[in-house]
């Protein structure tokens, strides 16, 4: 009996790698297919979904298994036939976003514009709202409720988008027979991501959401 066990807990081990494998083949390209989803309706995108749409674009040439949990490098040796072709269409995007900045007349807001864009892709919500509040003491006449209204949607995304990769994350640290030390890696994706939500947004709204989801997973 104690040989028997030996030799199933060894096919268990070597099934756990295949199965891992497997679950990376398909977020990589369940990941492709969202990213050249969004290459498909770049123009109907608004602006905060088209900010969104970079930055995992962006992450998911860095990492296209999981985007958020930031660069490796083997999984981009891996999938690099999906990260090439998500890489020759980048321009895309910034030919769109030039494209919607030259529609603006106002030279005033087509700076604050650009400047707020540049925030919000940092996810540094806060200071973009800040720099929106300067932009209209400056010029009073000036319009700037559209940007306002986009910095309010792309926290509102980036949180959502935020919350349902921790909680994804924190699924997968407890599922029972996940291997130890992917669970606690998942478990660090997860904590990761809330951290930086805490750390970037300045947004009370979603700070306080994410630090009460850092107190409830544990800390490995």
């Amino acid at each position: 009996q104690a040989t028997k066990a030996v030799m199933f807990a060894k096919k268990i081990r070597e099934t756990e790698a295949r199965i891992d494998k497997l679950e990376r083949d398909l977020k990589a390209e369940s990941n492709h297919r969202s990213v050249m989803e969004g290459f498909r309706k770049l123009s109907d995108l608004d602006e905060a979904s088209l900010i969104e749409h970079e930055k995992f674009a962006g992450l998911f040439i860095k990492n296209p298994v999981e985007p958020p949990a930031g660069g490796r490098d083997e999984y981009v040796a891996d999938y690099s036939g999906l990260v090439q072709e998500v890489q020759s269409q980048m321009s895309r995007i910034d030919q769109e976003k030039n494209r919607r900045l030259e529609a603006i007349t106002s030279d005033q807001e087509k700076l604050a514009h650009g400047e707020v864009q540049s925030l919000v892709k940092q996810e540094q919500f806060k200071s973009a709202l800040d720099k929106l509040d300067e932009y209209k003491g400056k010029f009073e006449q000036g319009n700037f409720a559209n940007l306002r209204t986009f910095v309010d949607n792309s926290a509102k995304q980036a949180w959502e988008s935020a919350e349902k990769y921790a909680t994804s994350r924190y699924t997968d640290y407890q599922s029972p027979g996940i291997p130890k030390a992917i669970g606690e890696q998942a478990l660090r994706d997860a904590r990761a991501r809330l951290q930086q939500v805490v750390d970037r947004f300045g947004v009370d709204e979603y700070v306080s959401q994410a630090k009460a989801l850092l107190e409830k997973y544990p800390n490995p």
